[in-house]
């Protein structure tokens, strides 16, 4: 064959072509050999980094899971044995990388020296290269096992595992056949502990063990403390007591409803009601099926329930010993006159703070407390005074004073006294007078403003103030002024008659002389007859008639609930009383 070359190239001959083929051959040769040597390397690199790192993980596995490795004594040394497996399952590394390195199936022994210091040595067996002969299970503590309830304990405290030459692949406890995670959340009663130890080598063992959850603590009693309730009031000591146990049975309840007792001086108290005023000291008591038994003890104060004011002159105190409700009934007093209608009731209930102080101020028939007042003559008539309950500046309750009645007189006189119209009551003759009191209706307590009666001319009636009763007003006229008893008398007297000698006066007038009469120097004198009339007794009739005084206002304030209004009720003086209801007055 011949290759042709065209201008400088020169072609290759047939043993120049062989001689480069087998030169590429021995290069290619060499690249494979290298290649191949290349790889095998970075195998035995890999496993080389995985061992290191199996090595170091199990001192961490160690560290972490240290309560789960079953050490057994060889010579001063403690060993443990930790398979590969087992830490790729705690996730310290991925199989297929460990697979690759060809220690899937290897442990790591651990030895622990007397200093307490840990080696690792790593093994290609799973056992660790130790065949199991036996392996027993020894209880050294108590059994039954007895722990308090919610207690977190470990159940493999006192249990040694013996073995022949080998450590423990795996072991387990269930509690009554369910696995046992938990001790803190075994309720009280009795369980049986099943333990069991596998080892490397297929050697196992088990035991049964008595496990006991007891309660040792007593219940807890709450309330709220003191008590304070008002003298004959029924109330319940139980309402707001709880008795708390935190254990929890595996077959019923804690608390024994049939144990709890509430007792006062070692007796069961059942009826409050009866308790008189006066400080106590009430004893709860409570067991639970443990035979734990709680006791507390409860102050309750029984205390005065009603309070009564009477008329007094002046302000009095009130000063809520307790919070709640209280009743107030509250009475306005009657005017002076014993017939008049009476003062004004109010009734309601006002809530109070333990420590309130509220001003009473009860009505008088006198007037005291806003009765209005008329005096005439040194004759004096009053409404009534109302009764108020006070808290500062608020008027909680006002019961209106009753009003006075009108007075109609018609007064009778024999006497010397002249006949003007002098003053009615003024006159010191003899007299009689026929009087209607009480002939005006107004007089009605607990209604109206409190006003006096109008002014009929000569006074008005005196206002009441505060709810206070008005006092009536007055008038007088004089109805006839007649002569019972004339003397006729006849007299002369001389007067002046006709003139009998003129005076003469004389002017100039113009020169010329001219005279005038001036007067009578001279008269006639004559004598009149004069008849005299004179009354020796006077008959006089006047009359005084006075308008009635209106009832004082009930008034009551917002803070007063369900309250209610009497009118005229009430004779003589005011009165007030105050009783506490408890928590609600409904």
């Amino acid at each position: 064959m011949k290759i042709i070359d065209k201008g400088n190239n020169k072609g290759f001959t047939l043993i120049e072509l062989l001689a480069v083929i087998v030169v590429l051959g021995v290069v290619t040769s060499i690249v494979i050999v290298v290649f191949s040597g290349s790889k095998d390397g970075a195998k035995v690199k890999l496993a080389t980094i995985n061992k290191e790192n199996i090595l170091k993980s199990s001192s961490y596995y160690t560290d972490e899971y240290n309560s789960t490795l079953v050490w057994s004594n060889s010579g001063s040394d403690k060993m443990a044995c930790i398979p590969v497996k087992e830490l790729i399952n705690k996730g310290y590394f991925k199989e297929p990388e460990v697979e690759a390195s060809g220690y899937l199936n290897s442990s790591v022994l651990v030895k622990e020296n007397e200093k307490m210091v840990n080696s690792y040595e790593f093994s290609t067996d799973t056992n660790c290269g130790i065949v199991d002969t036996s392996v027993d299970l020894v209880l050294k503590g108590d059994n039954p096992l007895i722990k308090e309830y919610g207690t977190d304990f470990d159940l493999w405290s006192d249990i040694d595992i013996v073995l022949s030459n080998s450590m423990t692949l795996e072991k387990g406890i269930s509690i009554d056949n369910g696995e046992c995670s938990n001790t803190k959340s075994l309720k009280v009663g009795e369980y049986v502990a099943h333990y069991s130890v596998t080892t490397y080598g297929g050697a196992s063992k088990t035991l049964d063990r008595n496990v006991k959850i007891v309660d040792t603590r007593a219940p807890v009693i709450s309330f709220v403390t003191p008590i304070v309730k008002g003298v004959g009031e029924d109330f319940s000591l139980n309402s707001d007591v709880t008795y708390r146990d935190e254990a929890k049975y595996k077959d019923g309840e804690a608390i024994l409803e049939d144990s709890k007792r509430i007792s006062l001086n070692g007796e069961d108290i059942v009826n409050t009601k009866g308790l008189m005023a006066g400080e106590y000291v009430i004893r709860y008591e409570v067991s639970d099926r443990s035979g734990n038994v709680a006791s507390r003890d409860r102050e309750v104060s029984i205390i005065k329930s009603k309070w009564e004011f009477d008329y007094v002159g002046y302000e009095e105190e009130f000063v809520a010993p307790m919070n709640g409700y209280y009743y107030v009934d509250a009475k306005g007093a009657q005017s002076d006159y014993i017939a008049d209608k009476g003062g004004g009731e109010v009734t309601g209930y006002i809530y109070l703070n333990k420590g309130d102080k509220l001003v009473v101020n009860v009505g008088g028939n006198n007037g005291y407390n806003g009765g209005g007042i008329t005096s005439y003559d040194g004759y004096t008539v009053n409404g009534g005074g109302a009764t108020t309950l006070k808290r500062g500046s608020e008027t909680l309750i006002t019961a209106g004073g009753g009003g006075r009645s009108g007075v109609s007189c018609f007064m009778t006189y024999t006497s010397s006294a002249p006949s003007s119209n002098t003053d009615f009551w003024s006159y010191s003759g003899d007299g009689n007078a026929t009087c209607f009191i009480g002939v005006d209706d107004k007089a009605t307590g607990g209604s109206g403003n409190g006003s006096g009666g109008a002014n009929l001319g000569y006074g008005a009636g005196g206002n009441g103030t505060n709810g206070g009763g008005g006092a009536p007003g007055f008038a007088q006229t004089l109805v006839s002024n007649t002569c019972s008893n004339m003397k006729t008398e006849t007299t002369y007297i001389e007067q002046q008659g006709a003139c009998l000698v003129q005076d003469t006066t004389c002017f100039t007038i113009m020169g010329k002389k001219t005279c005038f009469p001036s007067g009578c120097k001279k008269y006639e004198i004559i004598k009149v007859p004069v008849v005299k009339q004179t009354c020796l007794e006077y008959r006089v009739i006047r009359q005084r008639k006075d308008d009635a005084g209106s009832g004082g206002s009930n008034i009551v304030s917002s803070s007063v609930k369900n309250y209610n209004l009497i009118n005229g009720s009430v004779l003589g003086n005011g009165h007030l009383s105050i009783s506490f209801v408890g928590d609600s007055y409904e």
